[in-house]
């Protein structure tokens, strides 16, 4: 399930002042789900005229967004079609009926700030290089690398002769 909405609200009005929340929360899901570097993911990609598009199961959709309650699958087709018309994404539908969904840059102005510097993730969109998470971040040499791995395995020694004792 996923938790949290995050859009741009001013943004996407002065974009498409016609839009509606359910179409800022299935933009939100759409720019997460195509972001993802989940290898799970990157299994349900596509390539088409060398851009990567990836699959969009409404149902899971359905199921990861509660506050979409009462929508069917057939509701949802207008708001992709109002997100494509907006420039925010490109659709390809294959034989089978999946709808495949590829995110434009114009995307990235409902959730960048565009003043910020970026990196790329695995379908060509952007990651905010001044999260502290992944900023600075430096490789451990084999010592340092062997010495943590040491101190977790007497963690995880003490935490399971605690949890032993306890369960007595």
């Amino acid at each position: 399930m996923k938790f949290f909405i995050n859009i741009n609200q001013e943004k996407l009005i002065e974009l498409a002042p016609e839009a509606r929340l359910t179409d800022g929360a299935v933009m939100d899901y759409v720019y997460w789900l195509c972001s993802s570097p989940s290898q799970e993911v990157e299994n349900c990609r596509i390539v088409v005229r060398e851009e990567k598009y990836t699959w969009v199961n409404y149902d899971w959709l359905l199921q990861d967004m509660p506050l979409l309650r009462g929508k069917s699958k057939s509701t949802l087709t207008p708001v992709f079609k109002r997100l494509e018309k907006w420039g925010f994404i490109k659709t390809h539908q294959i034989a089978s009926g999946r709808k495949y969904v590829h995110l434009v840059d114009k995307a990235d102005l409902l959730f960048r700030n565009q003043n910020s510097p970026v990196r790329k993730t695995k379908q060509g969109r952007f990651a905010n290089e001044t999260n502290p998470v992944t900023k600075d971040q430096t490789t451990k040499s084999p010592a340092e690398a062997q010495k943590n791995y040491e101190g977790l395995s007497k963690l995880n020694a003490i935490k399971q002769k605690f949890f032993s004792k306890s369960q007595m």
